[in-house]
């Protein structure tokens, strides 16, 4: 799926979804997960905050060692999907 095809997908601008590929969170995707700004930043820069520990349904620890092993583009990917998801998007479909 190219860039085009994700935004339509999650209902955003390719702009924003371009943003988040390169590591910038955005109001609008931080809105449709359900989280702050700052957390969605946060989790990209390498911290499971309390809000992304709630999107994840998990354990403090167990989030933070998530994103620990995801690195940074995986962490991107796994918010991507949430994304995708939470839209009913390709990944939502299921």
């Amino acid at each position: 799926m190219n860039l085009l095809g994700i935004a339509t997908a999650m209902e955003m601008s390719p702009a924003a979804v371009e943003q988040l590929i390169r590591g910038q969170a955005t109001v609008g995707i931080a809105a449709r997960l359900g989280v702050s700004e700052a957390a969605l930043q946060s989790f990209i820069d390498g911290q499971a905050t309390e809000g992304m520990v709630a999107l994840l349904g998990t354990a403090a620890a167990t989030a933070q060692e998530l994103r620990d092993e995801l690195g940074r583009q995986g962490a991107i990917g796994l918010l991507l999907g949430l994304a995708l998801r939470a839209t009913g998007g390709p990944a939502g479909n299921r």
